[in-house]
């Protein structure tokens, strides 16, 4: 007979917590390192729309060097 040790029942939910958080971190990783991390043009007709409903003015800036 197998007798069931409850310590591992309480890693269940860390192990799940863990798994998680590496995959965030990898998609994260992935989202800002990867092939394409260019910014899609829609975003700008988002953000710009934004910034007019906030009554903000944007300036822009240079291109990094």
């Amino acid at each position: 007979m197998h007798a069931h040790n409850p310590r591992h029942r309480d890693l269940v939910p860390v192990m799940a917590v863990a798994a998680i958080a590496v995959v965030g971190a990898a998609a994260l990783y992935f989202m800002n390192f990867g092939p394409q991390n260019e910014v899609p043009r829609g975003i700008n007709m988002i953000t710009a729309a934004v910034v007019d409903q906030a009554g903000a003015t944007v300036l822009p800036t240079q291109p990094g060097r």
